[in-house]
């Protein structure tokens, strides 16, 4: 048998079959944890490693590679320190607030 997929071993479209054959050698190292080779196909999709085709008939390498953890682009985008600052001038304003109506 032939080890799990690498950039050097996978060129190409494989089918399903395929994938999994070469996922098989890998399951080993990880069955302890309760993984089989489906579960490694779809996390290696999930992940970006492969993609798959519409009809799910056929995998690739994924030419962008793995994508990192990461949030939605809206979410990237937040400006965190902007945010933090406009919630402490809030904070600040709803003290202020609160003092003058103690004060009468």
């Amino acid at each position: 048998r032939q080890a799990g997929p690498t950039r050097g071993s996978m060129s190409g479209s494989w089918s399903e079959g395929e994938v999994n054959e070469r996922l098989k050698d890998w399951v080993r190292v990880c069955q302890t944890q309760g993984l089989d080779h489906v579960m490694m196909r779809r996390a290696l999709v999930d992940h970006s490693y492969l993609t798959r085709s519409s009809d799910g008939a056929s995998y690739e390498l994924s030419p962008e590679g793995p994508r990192r953890y990461g949030f939605e682009a809206a979410v990237e985008a937040v400006d965190v320190e902007g945010v933090l600052k406009e919630a402490r001038e809030e904070i600040e304003r709803k003290k202020r607030e609160y003092l003058e109506k103690s004060k009468k």
